[in-house]
């Protein structure tokens, strides 16, 4: 396990991590919710190794998938809170928020992959820009899980 928060290998693993011990039961919209999830992680450890290689191909192809992922997930995560019994207002806006910051997230790192991908040089300012778009869906993912802990702890 790579945590280190400055390579692209340590956000996969923040969100590989969080939702490795994920009950996950197809059958319930949380269990969806946590299956899409480690998709992500596993998308994202897919990105990690296509920089690591300059397969540009692998980088954009799992960026798509990422933002193909975070669209369901947005629309999982709205029928969490809407079928939710919890009054806690400020815990569904919470997992509705992390939701839509990861989407967001992702489609910055679509456009950023295929800059990267379209780019002769190694340019450390897209390098960065990468990460950082990296770490804030690894972040996102994160506390969306803790979001939808804590709603289903509030019924």
């Amino acid at each position: 396990l790579n945590s280190d928060p400055e390579s692209l290998q340590g956000a996969a693993s923040i969100v590989v991590y969080a939702s490795k011990y994920l009950q996950i039961d197809d059958s319930t919209l949380k269990g969806q919710l946590y299956r899409l999830f480690q998709q992500v992680g596993a998308e994202m450890n897919s990105i990690a190794a296509g920089a690591q290689s300059n397969n540009k191909i692998q980088m954009i192809q799992s960026a798509k998938n990422i933002s193909s992922l975070s669209s369901n997930i947005v629309s999982l995560a709205t029928q969490i809170i809407q079928q939710s019994p919890s009054k806690d207002k400020h815990c569904k806006n919470e997992l509705i928020s992390f939701a839509q910051a990861a989407h967001n997230y992702s489609i910055q790192l679509k456009i950023l992959s295929a800059v990267k991908a379209a780019s002769s040089d190694n340019d450390p300012a897209r390098e960065s820009q990468l990460l950082s778009c990296c770490t804030g869906l690894a972040n996102s993912i994160h506390e969306a899980i803790n979001s939808t802990e804590i709603l289903e702890l509030k019924k």
